[in-house]
């Protein structure tokens, strides 16, 4: 009896172990961007007001870091424990010591709005917001220099990075893209927009080998595997304040978002609540989609007059959204699956030569998936 009380426990402790479960922070006023220290203590700053604010995980404790900003938003920590500010509409970049000392101003920036240590330590990267740049920042000299202006670009604001790779997320039009070595971008994936407003992407960050991003009108945090393309819902549905088991807690204007893999946490700025909200027991294996759609497959990929969907989803009505690589919509249609139907297709044949993004949305329930017409 002892020895199967103990394995039960032990399945017990493991389970609780891997739950996956949310809570709020109230001290403060957090809404935007978030940044971490080599201690935890979580940076966040507070768009629309003029504070960043300063959480202790140990203590539980909120504390003032800074304040006099003007819509700050963007938060760098550095391997060193600097700690870099985005000044949106103050035009100007801040970097203090992890006391709140100020170390430096940089003023070479308009609207910058993420920043984040380049993963060699050599200098910072920035995205400008209004401009539509990428830049780098040698934070001991000042330099900066563009590397990448416009293009795909569409309000740059989130960084991250993922097995030596640059992710930039574009706050407009909801696309993340891949910075090539080459200082080209290449489109990754779309975000489902399907909010009646608000259609917008706030942040991201990597756990694992997967994104994470925010989508603020849907109120929901996708999770995005960069090698597909493959966008799943990780959180969320109405918009809420509901803490507790992960699949029915809910988000009320989702922004910031900074992963904590030493705590395997996700921390949360709802801009809406003004809160930080917290995920902890992050897990990221195939069992850890509780309210991912099922995998869909698509052939044949390239195609050139039909595309064929695979999938085991439940009966009902479908909407199909076809975006290009400039993220705009190039077609739309609603699908029914009938019991035990695991093909349907569309007719993309009005659709030139390219790579497209295919969105499959039921209810509040989303994937997307990447396919090529060829000639």
């Amino acid at each position: 009896m002892t020895a199967k009380l103990a394995l039960l426990l032990s399945i017990l402790t493991l389970s609780l172990l891997k739950a996956q479960t949310v809570s709020t922070v109230t001290d403060g006023t957090i809404t935007d961007g978030l940044g971490i220290d080599s201690q935890g203590n979580i940076y966040g700053s507070d768009y629309g007001g003029d504070t960043v604010y300063k959480y202790h995980p140990s203590t539980g404790e909120v504390t003032v870091f800074q304040t006099g900003f003007s819509n700050p938003n963007g938060i760098g920590v550095t391997s060193e424990d600097e700690i870099f500010i985005c000044d949106h509409t103050g035009n100007a970049i801040y970097r203090y010591d992890i006391d709140g000392n100020l170390l430096n101003t940089y003023t070479d920036f308009t609207t910058p709005a993420g920043i984040k240590e380049l993963p060699d330590g050599e200098g910072m990267l920035v995205v400008e917001y209004g401009t539509n740049k990428i830049k780098t920042l040698d934070p001991a000299t000042g330099n900066t220099e563009t590397i990448v202006s416009g293009s795909l670009l569409a309000g740059p604001a989130g960084i991250a990075f993922l097995n030596d790779e640059t992710y930039i997320g574009n706050f407009n039009n909801l696309r993340i893209l891949r910075l090539e070595d080459t200082g080209e971008l290449t489109l990754i994936a779309q975000l489902p927009a399907t909010a009646a407003g608000s259609n917008f992407l706030g942040f991201l960050t990597a756990k694992g080998n997967s994104l994470f991003a925010t989508q603020l009108g849907e109120h929901k945090i996708y999770r995005i595997d960069p090698a597909s393309g493959e966008v799943f819902l990780f959180a969320g549905s109405e918009a809420g304040s509901d803490d507790g088991p992960l699949e029915e807690a809910t988000f009320n204007l989702p922004n910031g978002i900074l992963a904590d893999e030493v705590n395997d946490r996700l921390y949360i700025s709802d801009a809406q609540l003004k809160n930080l909200r917290i995920i902890d027991g992050i897990t990221l294996g195939e069992a850890d989609r509780p309210i991912a759609m099922s995998e869909v497959r698509l052939f044949p990929n390239p195609t050139q007059d039909t595309l064929m969907i695979n999938a085991n989803l439940p009966a009902g009505a479908y909407h199909v959204i076809v975006y290009n690589t400039l993220g705009n919509r190039v077609l739309s249609k609603k699908i029914d699956m009938l019991p035990l139907q695991n093909n349907t297709s569309i007719d993309v044949s009005q659709l030139v030569s390219g790579t497209y993004i295919l969105e499959l949305v039921k209810g509040t329930t989303a994937i997307t998936k990447k396919f090529l017409i060829g000639e």
